[in-house]
């Protein structure tokens, strides 16, 4: 609370004050005497009757939402046994009990059983997006962040092999994910920077659950038996679902797809080389410059930059005006990598077609390419190239 005071300068004006508040409040219940009404499975009944009153120092929602935040992370096992309760609590209040319960697991809190645990939660999961009452109430706000948080804790659960949830689970988990996809819908239109779109939207969040779903199911399959084909097969229609939809809308789809591009290769390299036209297709400009922009994200590799120039994705890009953060920077640094490696000559098309319409803003960042590898060890070709570029 931040109280600001003005002193007038006439002495027949008294002295006056205006008192602010920045932060989300007060909170009616403190988090330990939250975790104590969770215990005793009155919690929800609790922050349902809560009405914030209009008084400065008074307790709000926003407060009550951060202890409960809190509650859950401090005491995860408690909120964990009790999860199903708060299928009638606000959306707002089973966001915040996810939130906790997500952060919990990525400090690695040892005091939750996190395999049952991790059970509740998709059971959690499950019983929402299967309640068409859920799926109603899509004009509130909540309902969208809710559903973000589904996705950001699934993600979680599978980014680090070293602290996921059981592989028995992935099942489960992705047809969870499958039905976030069909239900909540993508941006109707693209951004600026589609990538920064694409990490902050629901649908954007949902995909990068996907992905990260997938990789982690594709590593345990690998370990396992040596292959993922059969992973990627109970994953494939919905890929393929998804870049359908491609078509002026999507973006966050198209876009992540360009970020992981090289991850597509992993999973499945034919199967991506077959379906590069459609990632970056050239009849729907949009998506096309979303991949491109979530390319910019991409690793850095030769077998990225053939399947690129094979499907003649450069030579398109080169002529797209890109908005993105460093999108077209990226493109001509790839540029510059597949010179290096011989894929490129500068009498080929790309360069040709560099020469002939770059800006000094271009060349600086092909200079600079070349620049950056100077003290690595190229072979004499390499460097005879560098010196016919100068």
């Amino acid at each position: 609370t931040t109280e600001i005071y003005t002193l007038s300068l006439h002495d027949a004006l008294p002295i006056s004050y205006m008192t602010t508040r920045n932060g989300p409040g007060g909170s009616p219940y403190s988090s330990e005497e939250l975790t104590k009404l969770a215990a005793a499975r009155v919690v929800v009944e609790n922050l349902n009757t809560f009405k914030a009153e209009f008084a400065l120092r008074g307790p709000t929602v926003d407060g009550l939402k951060s202890a409960l935040a809190s509650a859950a992370r401090g005491s995860p096992q408690v909120f964990l046994n009790v999860l199903s309760d708060f299928h009638t609590a606000r959306l707002e209040y089973q966001h915040e009990v996810i939130n906790g319960l997500k952060q919990a697991w990525e400090a690695k809190d040892a005091s939750a059983d996190w395999n049952r645990g991790w059970q509740q939660l998709l059971t959690y999961f499950e019983e929402t997006i299967h309640d068409d009452n859920f799926w109603q109430e899509a004009e509130d706000d909540h309902q969208h962040w809710f559903v973000s948080m589904i996705a950001d804790t699934l993600h979680v659960g599978t980014q680090n092999d070293e602290h996921a949830y059981e592989p028995m689970l992935l099942e489960r988990a992705q047809a969870i994910i499958d039905q976030l996809l069909q239900r909540e819908p993508p941006a109707p239109e693209t951004n600026v920077d589609a990538m920064l779109q694409a990490l902050n939207t629901p649908k954007g969040r949902i995909v990068e659950a996907l992905f990260s779903h997938a990789l982690r199911a594709a590593r345990v399959s690998d370990k396992t038996s040596g292959s993922h084909e059969k992973v990627w097969a109970t994953l494939q229609p919905i890929f393929e679902r998804e870049l359908v939809l491609c078509k002026n809308a999507n973006f966050e789809f198209s876009t992540l797809c360009g970020a992981y591009l090289p991850q597509l290769q992993y999973l499945d390299d034919a199967w991506t080389d077959q379906h590069v036209n459609l990632i970056f297709p050239a009849e729907y400009e949009v998506n096309m410059v979303c991949a491109l922009d979530g390319l910019a994200y991409a690793s850095f590799t030769r077998p990225l930059y053939e399947v690129l120039t094979k499907y003649r994705v450069v030579d398109r890009a080169l002529s797209l005006a890109l908005k993105g953060r460093d999108t077209r920077e990226k493109v001509l640094g790839r540029i510059a990598g597949g010179y290096l490696w011989g894929i490129e000559t500068l009498d080929g098309p790309r360069f040709e077609h560099i020469f002939k319409h770059a800006t000094p803003k271009d060349i600086e960042t092909l200079t600079w390419v070349f620049w950056t590898v100077r003290d690595e060890e190229l072979k004499p070709e390499q460097r005879e190239r560098i010196i016919a570029f100068w």
